[in-house]
């Protein structure tokens, strides 16, 4: 009598229903966590490129910085 009320009310074949969507987030939960993953992996690697850019413009400046203020003291001595 059981078996016949769950086949009856279309249980059944709504609890493979439920079964399957469940299944289905979790392979798209999977998927969206390896999306995330791997554009923190890319943000991490434009950031390491951003750092590395800074510190050569960064060392340039400073080098460039030294050299006017030579050039400057150089040229004042002479001049004065």
């Amino acid at each position: 009598m059981a078996d016949e009320d769950s086949n009856t009310n279309g249980w059944k074949e709504w609890s493979k229903y439920v079964i399957k969507e469940l299944e289905r987030q979790g392979k798209v939960d999977i998927s969206q966590e390896e999306k995330i993953m791997s554009l923190r992996i890319d943000l991490e690697k434009v950031s390491t490129q951003l750092k590395e850019r800074g510190a050569v413009w960064g060392f340039l400046a400073g080098i460039g910085a030294a050299i006017v203020i030579e050039l400057v003291l150089f040229f004042a001595k002479n001049i004065f």
